[in-house]
């Protein structure tokens, strides 16, 4: 019995050793091909982490958008910028939100893309006012 709950054991952490090793490769993979402007290999790095190792991280998200908008992929580019932009991380929303402004500019949306470009400075405000309320 207790045999048979080691080797239970040990395929239960060797396989998670295995999966934390898998997305250690793909991230770095990730990131080398984006910084070699090899976009497709990025983003499909990216969304394998993202969507099938659930590595739900913001930056790694921004990054898979990222590779997107250099791949011209507007589409997927927009869908995932826009879920960055519910982020608690203000740095990544307010890029988030500056990459939504630049999206709806190149395609011609200019008023949409100025409300873009406004929300990521209307929330830093937001919470500087909140700031000085809070300590005044």
């Amino acid at each position: 019995m207790k045999g048979v709950i080691a080797f239970l054991l040990f395929f239960i952490v060797s396989d998670d050793i295995n999966q934390i090793a898998m997305i250690n490769r793909l991230k770095k993979e990730a990131e080398l091909a984006y910084q070699q402007e090899e976009y497709s290999k990025a983003a499909a790095n990216y969304k394998v982490l993202y969507d099938s190792l659930g590595q739900h991280d913001d930056h790694l998200l921004l990054n898979l958008s990222n590779s997107y908008y250099k791949l011209n992929d507007t589409t997927n580019a927009e869908i995932h910028y826009a879920k960055l932009t519910d982020t608690n991380a203000q740095d990544i929303r307010s890029i988030a939100y500056q990459q939504l402004g630049i999206l709806s500019n190149d395609m011609g949306k200019h008023e949409q893309a100025l409300d873009n470009s406004k929300i990521p400075f209307e929330q830093i405000l937001t919470m500087k006012i909140q700031d000085i309320i809070m300590n005044y």
